[in-house]
């Protein structure tokens, strides 16, 4: 009869929809995933998300990039010296400590040398390997709390550069 029909039509309806939202969903979570995935590196960086990125890490094979917090690295020593063998050159120490409570990617160091006006005279961004020692791996990050010595080795900016600061990003 009539009231069987319209039930029929009905449960079709309610099946079709039911279908249309299990899609958009799938497609949703596809996203979500493909997003993850894609902007891992980003992600990574907000400490809230990276326990949950590196279980999915762990399903989709993928590997997760050091965290890379610069504002919790100090310089805790630093010296600059005339280089002993080297005319016009500089010779930098320093010591570094990651103050963050967890191992983070080893900075871009700047050092930037300026006038008695604070103008800038000379800037130098190095990168990790240019100033750590050899036999530290980059790849394993640098540890919390332990202090590492780096060293650099720069033409003289001259008489002018007064001042130096060193800042990481």
């Amino acid at each position: 009869g009539p009231l069987a029909s319209h039930m029929h039509q009905l449960t079709q309806s309610l099946a079709r929809s039911a279908w249309s939202v299990a899609v958009i969903l799938l497609l949703i979570l596809l996203y979500m995933g493909q997003y993850t995935y894609f902007m891992r590196d980003d992600l990574a960086r907000h400490i809230q998300l990276r326990p949950w990125l590196e279980e999915l890490c762990i399903l989709a094979k993928c590997e997760l990039p050091l965290m890379s917090h610069p504002e919790k690295i100090e310089i805790i020593r630093r010296n600059i010296l005339s280089h002993p063998k080297e005319k016009n050159a500089l010779f930098i120490n320093a010591t570094i400590i990651n103050k963050a409570p967890f191992v983070q990617s080893f900075p871009i160091l700047n050092l930037e040398f300026s006038d008695l006006n604070g103008s800038t005279v000379a800037q130098r961004f190095f990168q990790a390997h240019e100033y750590l020692p050899d036999d530290i791996d980059i790849k394993e990050g640098m540890p919390s709390d332990t202090p590492v010595r780096i060293s650099l080795e720069i033409i003289d900016p001259g008489t002018k550069a007064i001042n130096y600061e060193f800042s990481f990003i």
